[in-house]
C-alpha cells in the first residue's frame, strides 16, 4: 500500500517529467506490476534471456538487459497496445523517473497511427 500512495504521489509531483499527457493514449493502457524485489524482477528479464555457448557474443547480454537487472525494472508489450511495466517494490524515485523518460519514447504507440 505504501508503494502505491509513493507512486501516486510520484506520478502527480513529475506529470510533466514524465510527458503524462503528450503520452495519453501510452499511459492509459500503462501496466505496473510491482514486483518484491530487484532480484525477483531479475529472475523474470533472466528467464526471457537466453545464452548460447557456441558465440561469445550471444553470451553477452545486451547493455539494455544489463541495465533492467540492476534496477529491477522490465518494459515490455503486452498485444498490441499494452505496455506493461514490472517496476521493484523499493524503487528509488529518480531511478524510476530516469527509466520511464528513457523507454517511454520507444512505446509511443500514437506515433504509429
Amino acid at each position: 500500500l505504501i508503494t502505491l500512495r509513493r507512486l501516486s504521489l510520484l506520478l502527480m509531483d513529475e506529470f510533466d517529467t514524465l510527458q503524462i499527457e503528450d503520452y495519453g493514449k501510452l499511459w492509459e493502457n500503462l501496466v505496473i506490476v510491482v514486483v518484491a524485489s530487484n532480484n525477483d524482477a531479475s529472475a523474470i528479464i533472466r528467464e526471457d534471456t537466453t545464452f548460447h555457448s557456441n558465440n561469445s557474443n550471444r553470451n553477452r547480454m545486451s547493455k539494455k538487459k544489463k541495465q533492467a537487472l540492476e534496477s529491477g525494472f522490465k518494459f515490455s508489450l503486452r498485444g498490441d497496445y499494452d505496455l506493461v511495466v514490472s517496476i521493484p517494490l523499493s524503487f528509488v524515485d529518480r531511478q524510476f523517473i530516469n527509466e520511464f523518460t528513457w523507454h517511454l519514447p520507444h512505446f509511443d504507440i500514437e506515433a504509429e497511427f
